[in-house]
């Protein structure tokens, strides 16, 4: 008898769970959500909602849409995603949540503001892609359609995870990345960028550059004329505008100040061991490029004197992709001569870029307070307040690189 009250216990506080379970047909789904910002300082959010049943059976041009987007306008994200509610037939679920694409205009006003309700926000898990919208709104991102992934929602998320994998020029950032940095404040802010690339635009523009000395006035007009008819027309043709995964955007009080180039995005995951594999091009004594199959990076800061360095050892494993004609084929005799190009060139550009952070940039985003506060526990306290100011910018990095070439990765084997 009481072998079965304890089944009949454990079943009811199991099952007890289910009291708030919700069938999924019941909710709008949303993949995305974009924060745009518009006039009274006020937040255009637009939640990209799929419809899960559409996507499984297929629709036709005359069946409801497997996605759709619904904009509201509000003082507040929350307030503006309740707005969505008066038009959106079920209630928004954002348990299932891929991508939160912000403005530039909204994260120059800073991050908090845009990204305090999904911290707080008990249904979301955090884990989803976060990027910057450079050149663009993110509405009008998410109103395009996808070439070959089935949403632009999964458009973006495989070509950041790819970028990342492949180039290291982005990384895979999530929310939960950035609330960390942010809730720490030790370590300024770097988080991917996608770009919307025109290419109707430029073709039009390269083809009246090369008329333009034959052309008259009146020609120019016309042509003026039909080019902003025609791009307001097939503005979202998706054969017109492609997305394009940007280098990284830095901030500094967690408000965007600007972007890394390509090669400082590089730089930037290497040093934040965000990247497994980046491709550097070497143009020495030879040239030729070097794709690293595994790259890692140690930080480590120390005080001498009263001056204060970090510490940086880089270690990777590459192989030689494409040797320029006028270098000499790789082989046993002069792989050293290629292992100290390729340590010679990484070291360079890590030095370069870290002058840039300190001197130009005048970010932390290399993350050096956070070393010195876990190195000098309480003796920080002391130099807390000025290190932003006074220390980051004297802090002398010694980089050093070792790399290793298992194979030569050309035609011909000499070793």
């Amino acid at each position: 008898m009481r072998y079965k009250i304890v089944i009949i216990l454990i079943a009811l506080i199991l099952l007890n769970g289910l009291n708030n379970a919700r069938e999924l047909n019941q909710m709008a789904i949303v993949l995305a959500i974009g924060i745009d910002k518009v006039e009274d300082n006020e937040f255009l959010v637009t939640a990209f909602i799929t419809n899960p049943q559409k996507q499984d059976s297929g629709s036709s041009s005359g069946e409801e849409k497997s996605t759709v987007l619904y904009k509201s306008k509000g003082n507040t994200i929350q307030n503006a995603l309740r707005k969505i509610i008066l038009e959106s037939p079920k209630p928004l679920y954002l348990a299932h949540m891929k991508l939160l694409l912000i403005s530039e205009e909204v994260a120059k006003d800073g991050l908090e503001n845009s990204i305090d309700f999904f911290i707080r926000n008990y249904e979301t898990n955090n884990g989803y892609n976060f990027v910057i919208v450079k050149n663009a709104q993110t509405q009008e991102v998410l109103e395009l359609e996808s070439p070959i992934e089935d949403t632009v929602v999964e458009n973006i998320t495989r070509s950041i995870e790819f970028t990342a994998r492949d180039l290291g020029i982005c990384n895979n950032n999530t929310l939960n990345d950035t609330l960390k940095k942010v809730i720490e404040g030790k370590e300024e802010v770097t988080i991917p960028s996608i770009t919307v690339k025109n290419e109707k635009n430029n073709d039009n523009n390269n083809e009246q550059s090369a008329q333009k000395g034959t052309m008259n006035k009146e020609s120019e007009d016309q042509v003026s004329s039909d080019n902003e008819n025609k791009g307001s027309s097939s503005e979202k043709n998706i054969s017109d505008l492609k997305i394009i995964v940007d280098s990284m955007a830095y901030f500094k009080d967690n408000k965007l100040q600007g972007y890394l180039t390509q090669q400082e995005s590089m730089m930037c995951n290497i040093l934040n061991n965000d990247s497994k594999k980046i491709i550097l091009e070497v143009n020495g004594e030879e040239n030729f490029v070097a794709e690293f199959i595994s790259i890692s990076s140690k930080k480590e800061a120390r005080v001498e004197n009263g001056e204060y360095f970090v510490d940086i050892e880089v270690n990777g494993v590459c192989n030689i992709t494409e040797i320029k004609r006028d270098s000499e084929s790789l082989n046993k005799n002069n792989v050293e001569i290629y292992k100290k190009e390729i340590e010679d060139t990484l070291e360079n550009q890590i030095n370069e870029y870290i002058k840039k952070c300190q001197n130009l940039y005048k970010t932390d985003i290399l993350g050096y307070e956070n070393l010195y506060m876990k190195k000098l526990n309480k003796e920080y306290k002391s130099i807390s307040d000025i290190f932003s100011d006074e220390i980051f910018s004297k802090i002398k990095s010694d980089v050093s690189v070792n790399v290793k070439i298992p194979n030569d990765g050309g035609i011909y084997k000499k070793w």
